[in-house]
């Protein structure tokens, strides 16, 4: 994270907790490049919030304190505020995350459990109008268990703490409901809109922390612990990694600080997939819009479940499995055998996730498609543009992604995650999906296809983007003919054959 040199009135303001100071928002500026600070004009009303936890090996996890700022966004009057608690699901194989002595502008009020602890609804004393505010305070814990959900909320052997989703978040609020749909599937445990964070983290002084946004500072408690404040504007999701023994890997794109952590005996694979990532940071800031934060971390994480990786705000997770495979670990080869593609493509997809679902906001557990598919597709886009022919046919791996739907009735696109088995996850979003937006690409020709793209990206920075949204931007840039296309076979899924799929891989 980013060490900034902050003068003593700065570092006066970091101990300060009123949320509602209009100078709150500059103690976190410091993580911010300039396109950034000009996206901070786009979300005025985003929630504020503080966390003060320590790191309890005993717990384990983190206990504190968190205070959160939320306003309402409108357009309608809310009786009442959903908090999701991801880590209380049940794919979260035990972790949980808990609230207690709750106030509401500091009077006690007591949470209604829903969803087995998935969801905590806090009732407001009177409906509170657009533009509204309203303080919550709580005390808070949050417990890893032995394998999370895909490896988030957990500790490994060596003490490599990954904590993901461990601070409830105010849920969305479309159409004058909130959402309320359960985790499920292989969605990703996040579903709110943007926030603005300061974090004080007291962890044993040896140990790295891997975050979003910036380390304001970083001071010895002299008890073998140290405390580290990190700075977390513009963030969906809060994802900490904390771990004794890691090693950093870095790299530089345009001003934007890349740091790949990671154990020592891995340090080829990780060279080479924080190469990945620079190589998605780049193209993907320079095609559709610049990355708003000034620092980037990559962590080597002991992921389950088969996952490649993980996205959060400013931070993305590689599984320990790629980077473990034995291959061509040497980044100054071009990643032609099997082991190291999987680690270059996971990395660089991981990274495009950073515009798809976490610049442009959408819902991962309803309409999966809107983010997986785009970033699948971005992030072979990112292999094609530094690999070319060399490493093959880059989109041979979604056609055969896709082809694994063949011997089973083809499902829509646009189904919820928990509507597919795994297998039909891969196939339909990650495969088709991505293959619609390269039929798109071929149709469009590329600069009228890049352009639409950045296009969307603009419209929905820092915002919130629903099917109807999507809807209407393939109207806007799609021919009738290849719009009815589009949502006849590759959304619904009808008359789709193996040929339109290996058509529609060829590079334009």
């Amino acid at each position: 994270m980013l060490r900034s040199c902050l003068c003593l009135c700065l570092l006066g303001l970091v101990q300060a907790a009123d949320l509602t100071d209009p100078l709150w928002l500059d103690r976190l500026r410091p993580a911010l490049t300039a396109a950034g600070e000009q996206d901070l004009a786009r979300v005025p009303q985003a929630a504020r919030g503080e966390l003060d936890l320590d790191l309890d090996p005993a717990l384990p996890g983190l206990r504190g304190t968190m205070t959160l700022h939320w306003t309402n966004p409108g357009p309608d009057a809310v009786p009442d505020v959903l908090l999701n608690c991801w880590p209380n699901a049940r794919a979260f194989g035990g972790a949980s995350l808990t609230l207690s002595e709750v106030r509401l502008d500091g009077v006690p009020t007591e949470p209604l459990s829903e969803g087995g602890g998935e969801r905590m609804r806090l009732r407001l004393p009177q409906p509170l109008p657009a533009g509204g505010s309203v303080v919550i305070t709580a005390k808070l814990s949050a417990i890893t268990s032995a394998t999370g959900y895909h490896g988030l909320m957990t500790r490994s052997p060596d003490g490599v703490w990954v904590f993901s989703a461990f601070t409830p978040e105010v849920s969305v609020r479309i159409a004058g409901a909130w959402r309320e749909d359960p985790l499920a599937g292989m969605a990703d445990a996040l579903r709110t809109r943007t926030a603005h964070w300061l974090l004080r983290l007291r962890v044993p002084s040896a140990a790295a922390v891997a975050g979003p946004g910036s380390e304001l500072e970083r001071r010895d408690l002299g008890d073998g612990r140290s405390e580290v404040v990190l700075a977390a504007p513009l963030v969906r999701n809060l994802c900490v990694i904390v771990g004794e023994g890691l090693v950093q890997t870095k790299r530089d794109v345009d001003g934007v600080q890349l740091r790949m952590w990671h154990r020592p005996v891995v340090a080829l694979a990780a060279a080479r997939s924080i190469d990945a990532c620079a190589a998605a940071m780049r193209r993907c800031s320079a095609a559709f819009g610049a990355y708003p934060w000034r620092e980037f971390d990559a962590v080597e994480a002991p992921l389950e479940g088969g996952v490649g990786g993980v996205e959060a705000s400013g931070v993305v997770l590689i599984g320990r499995d790629l980077c473990e495979m034995v291959g061509e670990l040497d980044p100054s080869v071009p990643p032609i055998g099997l082991t190291a593609r999987m680690l270059v493509e996971a990395s660089a997809h991981e990274t495009c996730h950073q515009w798809w679902h976490l610049i442009v906001g959408s819902d991962t557990m309803l309409h999966p498609w809107l983010d997986e598919s785009l970033t699948n597709w971005a992030g072979e886009w990112v292999m094609e543009g530094e690999y070319g022919a060399v490493i093959g046919p880059v989109w041979s791996m979604s056609v055969f992604t896709a082809m694994a739907e063949r011997q089973r009735p083809r499902q829509a696109l646009t189904l919820p995650a928990g509507a597919y088995d795994e297998l039909a996850y891969g196939a339909v979003v990650y495969g088709r999906g991505a293959l619609m937006y390269q039929r798109l690409r071929s149709q469009l020709g590329e600069a009228k296809f890049l352009a639409a793209l950045r296009e969307w990206t603009d419209t929905h920075r820092f915002g919130w983007a629903e099917p109807v949204d999507w809807q209407a931007w393939l109207d806007r840039h799609a021919t009738p003919e290849l719009a009815a296309e589009i949502r006849t076979k590759w959304l619904a899924g009808e008359a789709l054959t193996p040929q339109d799929l290996t058509g529609a891989s060829n590079k334009p």
